[in-house]
């Protein structure tokens, strides 16, 4: 087993790089390994150890979960071939991975652990990646010239190699309720002190994201985890953490800078961490000795002051600074929610500009009026070069305008030197660009929370619309990628989004109701499970139904990557049950079965890789049935 659980510690970490990603998909080379892997591990287990492969009733809903992307190849309604064939090699890479992960951790303590300091391993990656694409980019250059799709930032937002900030987010989550878990249960031994620094690194980079859903989420997941489990030493070792931990991300993201700085800032704020915790092992005695009252008290009052702080925070600001002689980006944008129609703004602009050029205006400020599609209906600028003083934009927004994305621009970055805007005032109301201790982006998000925000409404529409697929082709599904091809048939208005944003609805969209009942039979088990044993993998469970929750309402299980982590730890759920007795000719069937697929998948994959340059191999086929 033991050659097993190294391999398996080398796909974890090889899939963290080549992450899977729905923009490119670059993962193949994995899921066929994977494969060949899966058909001598079965081998091995079934022919050699002669144990039993499927155990449980979560054994057998993930199997029918993983092979039912084969369903609409069998019925001939796919749309893409292509893109099918992909959508069974993932699935099957994640079952056999699932079924690696249960076995090599049956019974065996240390190599759960192992597998779940792996995981936090990767997370670390992938964080230095994200810091590294927002700021230096050496990292960036090299996994991009590997195959690594380029996304553009536009945003501002933390991504690492997913391109996407909210899945990003959601892989940070889970990290941090793994981290709290380990620095619980692993309280005096000298590497407990680097998980503090690690949780640091996770939740800056969380913050960095932006993720409003996640950091709820989140807040939900570990009060749900000091709850279940009483245990004021559990609560000691995680609040605390967190409380600096927290603070220390704070800071960083006030402090971010995205020149070479922000590597000595990393550092230093991670060895602060780690010290925090080793004063914390010092003092932990004494702060058990607390009384209750006492303790509860010392935690309203944290939160109170943590409240009040996040209050004054949005009151200070400082001026934002722009386009200084080493600044990489020449092109910054900022929303300006909450815009009513019909209406008469000015926004007056206090600026310090500062250029090297004469007679050419090197500075522009852009207002584009949006519609609530994002769509652009409007625009306004001026330009200027050297100047000290007020600039003004006055205008009348549309009847369909709902928010304003606001651009500075630098022309000529061999000329910048610099512009600092000192105060922006909307209709003489003071708007803040930056503030002085708490991340603008985050900040921002917070405050626009409502259901008219577009990404709350659109969803709800892409919802509606996959079930207008759906309806069509209910029990055999349509295929991979298959809302990415159809959508477009039944859309709403004219928007576009090639995932449907939920997992739920994209399995059933994709692979008909036999898929979606599996996946829903997965939940129920783990609910019955968890409720008949709630301490048992608590950290384990909690993260799960975490990632779960969240990829019901956005497209996390695109990313091979993000699935395989959900299979790894239902693997780990699933290898302290045992339910089902199979007698050795059923055992020996299944072992049979399935090496048989893995040997089909893997020869697929093969030709996949042999004819990708050819792709008239795989004809995008249009249904009948009013794709």
């Amino acid at each position: 087993m033991k050659v097993f659980e190294i391999i398996l510690i080398i796909i974890i970490l090889a899939t963290s790089i080549l992450i899977g990603s729905p923009i490119s998909y670059n993962c193949l080379p994995i899921n066929i390994v994977v494969s060949f892997i899966g058909i001598i591990f079965f081998i091995y287990l079934g022919f050699i150890k002669k144990e039993k492969i499927l155990n449980n009733k979560l054994d057998i809903a993930i199997l029918i979960l993983s092979i039912s992307p084969v369903i609409p190849i069998i019925f001939n309604t796919y749309v893409s071939l292509e893109d099918s064939i992909i959508s069974i090699l993932k699935y099957i890479s994640c079952f056999i991975i699932y079924l690696l992960t249960k076995h090599i951790i049956k019974g065996n303590k240390k190599s759960k652990n192992l597998i779940i300091n792996i995981i936090i391993l990767s997370l670390v990656i992938l964080s230095i990646i994200g810091i590294d694409n927002m700021s230096t980019r050496i990292f960036s250059d090299m996994l991009e010239s590997i195959g690594l799709p380029y996304v553009v930032n536009l945003e501002n937002r933390m991504f690492s190699s997913l391109g996407y900030a909210n899945s990003f987010a959601i892989i940070l989550g889970i990290s941090i309720i793994l981290i709290i878990d380990q620095i619980v249960h692993r309280k005096g031994k000298k590497y407990e002190l680097i998980y503090s620094g690690i949780l640091f690194l996770n939740l800056a980079c969380l913050l960095l994201t932006s993720s409003r859903t996640v950091l709820i989420l989140l807040f939900v997941a570990i009060i749900t985890y000091l709850l279940i489990d009483k245990n004021k030493k559990k609560t000691i070792y995680t609040i605390y953490p967190l409380i600096y931990t927290g603070i220390l991300s704070l800071i960083y993201g006030i402090m971010w800078n995205s020149g070479q700085i922000v590597w000595i800032t990393t550092a230093i704020c991670f060895v602060i961490a780690v010290f925090m915790q080793y004063l914390l092992d010092k003092l932990y005695k004494r702060i058990e000795r607390i009384s209750k009252k006492s303790y509860i008290i010392i935690i309203s009052s944290l939160i109170i002051m943590a409240v009040i702080a996040v209050i004054v925070g949005i009151k200070l600001t400082v001026p934002l600074t722009l386009f200084l002689p080493d600044t990489s980006s020449n092109d910054v944008k900022y929303k300006i929610q909450n815009i009513e129609p019909n209406t008469e703004y000015s926004l007056k602009f206090d600026i310090i500009a500062k250029s090297t050029t004469q007679n050419i205006n090197n500075y522009k400020i852009i207002i584009e009026e949006e519609n609530k599609y994002y769509d652009k209906v409007a625009e306004h600028e001026i330009e200027f070069n050297n100047f000290e003083g007020i600039k003004e934009i006055k205008f009348t927004s549309t009847e369909e305008t709902v928010e304003l994305a606001l651009y500075f621009k630098s022309e000529y970055k061999i000329a910048q030197l610099g512009l600092t805007v000192k105060s922006l005032k909307i209709n003489e109301n003071e708007h803040p660009l930056k503030y002085l201790y708490l991340p603008v982006n985050l900040v921002d998000k917070l405050k626009d929370i409502n259901i008219n925000d577009k990404s709350v409404w659109e969803r709800g529409t892409y919802y509606l619309d996959s079930l207008k697929i759906i309806k069509d082709n209910i029990f055999t599904g349509i295929g991979g990628n298959g809302w990415k091809y159809t959508y477009v048939n039944v859309s709403s208005y004219n928007y576009s989004s090639t995932e449907v944003h939920s997992y739920l609805l994209q399995v059933f969209l994709e692979n008909g109701i036999i898929a979606l009942m599996a996946l829903l039979t997965v939940i129920i088990i783990l609910i019955i499970w968890f409720v008949k044993d709630r301490k048992n993998n608590l950290s384990i469970v909690v993260a799960i139904f975490l990632l779960l929750i969240h990829s019901f309402v956005d497209f996390d299980m695109s990313f091979l990557y993000i699935m395989m982590l959900a299979f790894i730890i239902l693997g780990m759920i699933s290898s302290s049950h045992e339910e089902i007795k199979i007698n050795k000719i059923t055992n020996i069937t299944i072992s049979v079965i399935l090496i048989l697929i893995f040997t089909l998948t893997g020869v697929v994959g093969i030709g996949k890789i042999l004819k990708v340059k050819d792709n008239s191999q795989f004809e995008i086929m249009e249904l009948v049935n009013n794709h």
